[in-house]
């Protein structure tokens, strides 16, 4: 009977956490949904006898039988793997199975777009709907979205919204379809930043480059350099960026300034300029600032200060 419960998971769990009790602990203090919390609650009640919010709980657990503590994790499990479709409470646990559908998927080296509303959206490249179907159906908590894939064409995404949330999903054409959002952290940056899988790595070496504090006053500036425009006579404006390569948010503007050739002769006026418009903001002691060239583009970045 033992291998009907998730031997594979509950063993990951043992060797990650130590014991099923720490790993009970570790949930309650991380689920950021109450419902859930208190599902879990009543889970760890039943199998114990005891109250779960009692300091009694690790030692309740503990004393259980091996089968009875694993079958009691299995359905913690079921509780924090299923998705709300209606309002999509998928959180960080079903993040890691997202993270395996990227992986059976072979996400590589993903498109950096921008959208408002978002900091930034990792959106994968195109696959065959039936193939990306064939992988969400290995799992049980996703199931909800094959129905809603029609187009021939499916991406994934994993963005950064202008709250700071981590949300994931799936580019259904144009459409989204949110599998789950959570607000990220400092350690959740981190786990990211240091994730293994393939799949992954791309979007963790990008987030990796900053912290919860710089992601933060970058969605105040991006707010405000959007509405930059310092000239009549500009051509082209493109929204604010993130570079992370360089750490810094980028407004592109053509059409304006005096050339030379390919030499923009009053660059320094247009630099101060830029500051004294920086100097008007809630966040100008945060940042430096500077302007450069590319293909007679004006570049204003903009870099938190370390």
């Amino acid at each position: 009977m033992l291998r009907y419960i998730k031997e594979n998971k509950w063993l990951e769990i043992e060797k990650k956490y130590g014991n099923v009790a720490s790993y009970v602990s570790h949930i309650l203090d991380n689920e950021s949904s109450d419902e859930k919390r208190n599902e879990i609650r009543q889970i760890v009640g039943r199998f114990t006898h005891e109250s779960p919010i009692d300091n009694s709980m690790y030692n309740a657990i503990n004393s259980l039988k091996k089968y009875d503590q694993r079958l009691m994790a299995s359905k913690i499990m079921d509780v924090i793997e299923s998705v709300n479709e209606s309002n999509m409470t998928g959180g960080k646990w079903i993040f890691n199975s997202f993270i395996k559908i990227l992986t059976a998927l072979n996400v590589f080296d993903p498109q950096v777009i921008n959208k408002e509303g978002y900091l930034v959206i990792f959106k994968s490249q195109d696959f065959d709907r039936e193939r990306v179907k064939n992988v969400v159906a290995r799992m049980k908590s996703m199931n909800w979205v094959l129905n809603k894939l029609t187009n021939s064409v499916v991406n994934t995404y994993v963005a950064i919204t202008e709250n700071t949330e981590l949300e994931y999903g799936y580019f259904n054409g144009e459409e989204f379809i949110k599998v789950g959002k959570f607000k990220l952290s400092n350690k959740d940056i981190e786990t990211i930043a240091n994730g293994t899988s393939k799949a992954i790595l791309p979007i963790g070496k990008r987030i990796g480059e900053f912290d919860l504090k710089t992601l933060r006053l970058f969605k105040k500036v991006i707010k405000d350099l959007d509405t930059y425009n310092p000239s009549e006579n500009a051509t082209e404006i493109l929204p604010a960026t993130i570079s992370f390569e360089d750490r810094i948010l980028v407004k592109k503007i053509k059409g304006m300034g005096e050339w030379e050739g390919t030499t923009l002769k009053n660059k320094e006026d247009i630099k101060s300029d830029f500051k004294k418009w920086v100097n008007t903001k809630s966040w100008k002691n945060e940042v430096l600032v500077s302007v450069s060239t590319d293909d007679y583009y004006i570049l204003f970045k903009v870099k938190g200060k370390v």
